[in-house]
């Protein structure tokens, strides 16, 4: 693809990004105080102590909080019907819209495409959690699926603190390594483009178990265009995949701009598309096994925080100093985990016992869960009560200067 084509498609992509969005806002805007009557699908986490239950759901493009009694149960995967005062809630990092006096209605559906991935979901908690620990089995649903499932106080805070809360988030590396095991598996026995198909529904179910997060949406995503481009018979630039798929998700939901996770997902993923390839220059000796063992984790981790520091320090405020240290000491554990908690999952969906599989992903999820906590204790927090929008732009500038001036 010539440079100009390239320059073409993308301004025309830009004007149809920005006529969407014009006309995406000005038929959204939520008035606080208003009452609202709307349907929609519970997919994020529900939350509960012992008085309550809390989750968001989706209107006209925003996460609008409940926060109910004990029961009726509200179940991961459910319909509602419901209705009250919208309000906007200002926090220290932020805003929200929180829904007051809410009145739920259950909407029966009599068949759901989804209902059999919302039953696997829940079976999978369940399993997890009748073999393993609390906070071990929270650890594996997070770094499997991404299912952030009562994590105690303190270990989430450890997680937090020593820089390693993105492990238990679902992610492109998720999507990557699911979609490598399906095609090899279906790739075994069937025709290349069958394998693929099945590959594609693969990622689409695992997208749903997810929670249909905004990074795991934009990795299922660009994971579907490559694989589409397998069956096509044609290479797939990372680039232009990433640049695809953000595109696709802002046409559908423009307010995923202001999304902190999909900001997040979307320059971690520019940073190993074009920061790692400069930093992997810079270690020598790769030859010697232990040093590239070392060295891809930590390019990973700094490649992918170099990327995103102006928008983590925009919206925490902190940053761990030695969050690289403890990312190359886990992540190492990470692919390992997810194999022995993928093929559980499958398995014990049908015979629960099979569960005891993952007393062999116990020691592992005990060391990552030391290391945490010991890096939990050091602290190590660089704070900042504000991040200037002119610096973040400044940064990006001098990123894409030194890139520039590297591939001359």
């Amino acid at each position: 693809m010539g440079r100009s084509l390239s320059l073409l498609i993308l301004g025309s992509l830009l004007i149809l990004l920005a006529v969407r969005s014009y006309v995406y806002f000005s038929g959204n805007k939520l008035s606080d105080g208003s009452k609202i009557e709307f349907e929609g699908r519970v997919t994020s986490q529900i939350k509960t102590n012992s008085f309550s239950q809390s989750f968001s759901l989706n209107y006209k493009g925003k996460r609008i909080f409940l926060n109910l009694p004990l029961r009726p149960t509200i179940n991961y995967g459910d319909k509602l019907k419901t209705s009250g005062v919208i309000v906007l809630k200002k926090l220290d990092r932020g805003e929200i819209w929180v829904l007051e006096e809410p009145e739920i209605v259950f909407e029966k559906e009599k068949f759901s495409l989804l209902s059999p991935v919302y039953s696997f979901r829940s079976k999978v908690i369940s399993v997890f959690k009748s073999y393993l620990p609390s906070d071990e089995a929270s650890l594996l649903l997070g770094i499997v699926f991404g299912i952030k499932e009562s994590f105690s106080e303190d270990f989430y805070e450890d997680l937090r603190t020593a820089g390693v809360l993105h492990v238990i988030a679902a992610s492109g590396m998720n999507v990557s390594m699911l979609g490598a095991l399906l095609a090899g598996f279906f790739g075994a026995f069937l025709k290349r483009q069958i394998a693929v198909l099945l590959t594609i529904f693969g990622i689409f179910v695992f997208t749903a178990i997810a929670g249909f997060e905004a990074s795991i949406v934009r990795a299922a995503i660009m994971g579907t265009l490559a694989f589409s481009a397998q069956i096509l018979g044609k290479q797939s630039w990372a680039f232009f995949g990433l640049l695809i798929s953000g595109f696709l998700m802002l046409f559908v939901s423009p307010a995923l701009l202001f999304d902190i996770g999909f900001q997040l997902s979307f320059s971690a993923t520019l940073g190993l598309i074009y920061i790692s390839p400069l930093i992997d220059k810079m270690f020598r000796f790769k030859k010697i096994p232990l040093v590239r063992f070392i060295s891809e984790d930590a390019n990973t981790t700094i490649s992918a925080q170099i990327a995103t520091l102006p928008i983590i320090l925009s919206n925490f405020g902190n940053f761990s100093l030695f969050s690289v240290f403890a990312n190359v000491l886990v992540l190492w554990t990470v692919p390992i985990l997810m194999i022995i908690g993928g093929i559980v999952s499958i398995f014990a969906f049908f015979f629960e016992g099979f569960g005891i599989v993952l007393y062999l992903a116990l020691p592992l999820l005990l060391y990552f869960k030391s290391v945490v906590e010991l890096f939990g204790k050091f602290g190590g927090q660089l704070a900042l009560s504000e991040f200037p929008w002119q610096l973040s732009i400044g940064y990006y500038l001098l990123i894409l200067s030194i890139f520039a001036r590297k591939i001359k």
